[in-house]
């Protein structure tokens, strides 16, 4: 999200930035740069997100999803009216599907064009989740959930005025699904290391697992890989270790005894962290649009051990930028084979390297964002929405 608020102020637009907090998601003030706040006027309003069961039970009979409907704050759509009704914002864009339910809001006090920043197809992540799930009661009502979800996500797009998804997986879902407007496909870029050598010769005997361990999808994989495959890899390397970081890792999890496994927790930079590690594994079993961190795993020159699910919608390719494995078997051999022959896996990581650095870069991403711009802004209001201009200057 920052990165396409940075793009639209390399190309010289005014911005101005509303986020939400959450209880899960609290404003950090001392982590954002004073510059950042002055140049984008940031904002955020808190919204009371937690989990209620008999609202969400509620939901699945009513049809109505309750995902979407728990980021709904009348407090934020207060705050989001006084904004529009003091400047007119030629863009509004609305980054991932929980800023929809505020299209209305949108519509009633603005002629700004719409965007919605389509991180992914939401419900997909919640129908593999149901598939995985072995509690019967857990499986039927995570399938209700994503069915639910499902519809309001299709119904949400077509209200927009235009789409920029973060895969083109995701742009497909939309457009074979009923969505008119322009759209495009916006990646996220790979992160700048100018000013980072990339260690491509980092040993293969130390893997490493970075993740938010809030987000169900990376705790689910994670356990899949420390239960399934994880055993199966110390049975052939028994010397490998494997080292895991990120937010909010469960103090049972922290205090779990895996063998041959360093918890790290939370780690201030990746690129520092990953430095003398060779391999990455992305055990994802649900999930949807773009796995970012495969992005940045491979502009770090590291070697990418990953399921189906994790490399969709990266276009890498199995055994030319990373390796794919979906069964603990396989998965567990990748990684013995990694390590026992460092020279192919060193060749998948120059090229996984080589792909991101190509068609991931900043400056294509942003000629390419400028372009879509151009072409939204030039069609004629019916009603119009996004980021504003004073004068000559756009926003």
């Amino acid at each position: 999200m920052q990165q396409m608020t940075d793009f639209f102020l390399e190309l010289g637009w005014t911005v101005k930035v509303l986020a939400v907090a959450t209880a899960k998601h609290p404003p950090q003030w001392d982590a954002i740069p004073a510059e950042y706040i002055k140049t984008t006027a940031f904002e955020c309003c808190h919204i009371h997100t937690h989990f209620d069961p008999f609202k969400a039970a509620a939901s699945i009979l009513s049809g109505k999803s309750y995902n979407v409907s728990r980021f709904y704050s009348k407090s934020f759509a207060a705050k989001l009216r006084n904004i529009l009704s003091q400047s007119h914002y030629d863009l509004v864009v609305l980054e991932g599907l929980y800023l929809t339910p505020y299209i209305e809001t949108i519509r009633r006090c603005s002629k700004s064009k719409i965007i919605f920043r389509a991180h992914n197809a939401e419900h997909q992540i919640w129908f593999r989740m149901a598939e995985s799930e072995s509690n019967p009661l857990m499986k039927i009502g995570l399938y209700f959930l994503a069915r639910n979800l499902k519809s309001y996500e299709i119904r949400a797009a077509v209200k927009c005025d235009a789409l920029l998804a973060i895969s083109l997986l995701t742009q497909d879902f939309f457009l074979k699904n009923g969505f008119k407007g322009i759209s495009e496909f916006i990646p996220v870029s790979a992160p700048n290391l100018s000013h980072t050598t990339i260690n491509f010769n980092a040993p293969m005997s130390k893997a490493f697992h970075l993740g938010s361990m809030d987000w169900m999808p990376n705790m689910e994989g994670l356990l899949w890989f420390l239960k399934k495959v994880w055993p199966l890899v110390l049975k052939q390397e028994p010397t490998m270790v494997l080292h895991v970081a990120g937010k909010n890792l469960p103090q049972w999890f922290e205090q779990s005894q895996w063998p041959q496994v360093v918890v790290d927790g939370e780690v201030p930079d990746a690129a520092t962290y990953a430095r003398d590690k060779g391999m990455m594994v992305v055990p994802l079993l649900s999930g949807s649009g773009m796995r970012v961190k495969i992005i940045e795993g491979l502009a770090l020159g590291k070697t990418i051990i990953t399921t189906s699910v994790g490399a969709e919608g990266t276009g890498c390719i199995h055994n030319q930028h990373l390796l794919i494995a979906d069964s603990p078997e396989n998965m567990a051999a990748c990684i013995v084979e990694c390590c026992r022959n460092p020279q192919k896996a060193t060749s998948l990581a120059v090229q996984g390297n080589a792909f991101v650095q190509l068609y991931y870069n900043q400056k294509a991403i942003v000629k390419k964002l400028e372009s879509f711009c151009k072409i939204l802004t030039s069609i004629p209001q019916k009603t119009q929405h996004t980021i504003a201009p004073t004068q000559d200057t756009q926003h």
